[in-house]
């Protein structure tokens, strides 16, 4: 899971939910639940099965050969907000709606 922001088409999600019947003979709910915490990623089994299953459909990016287009930041929710933070987030907002 590499440079959100993540969009999928709305198609692809049954399509998941009938790939976890075949695969695990339950529907996906049960399954996510039946998993540890932190152990089920809803982008990265998106993202894994659209490239396995219709690669075609999405543009892919290989992160191997150097920069990647970075479209958005993201922070982890649980780190709090501190003084740093907190300015540069300031100064996005600053930038974007001044």
């Amino acid at each position: 899971m590499q440079q959100p922001p993540f969009t999928y088409p709305r198609w692809l999600y049954p399509e998941l939910r009938t790939l976890s019947l075949e695969c695990h003979d339950m529907p996906l709910d049960r399954y996510v639940m039946g998993c540890p915490p932190r152990g089920f990623s809803e982008f990265n089994v998106l993202g894994a099965y659209a490239h396995f299953a219709h690669p075609a459909a999405f543009f892919w990016y290989d992160t191997d050969g150097g920069a990647v287009p970075r479209l958005c930041r993201w922070y982890w929710s649980r780190g709090g907000l501190g003084g740093d933070l907190r300015r540069e987030l300031d100064a996005i907002v600053s930038e974007t709606w001044g």
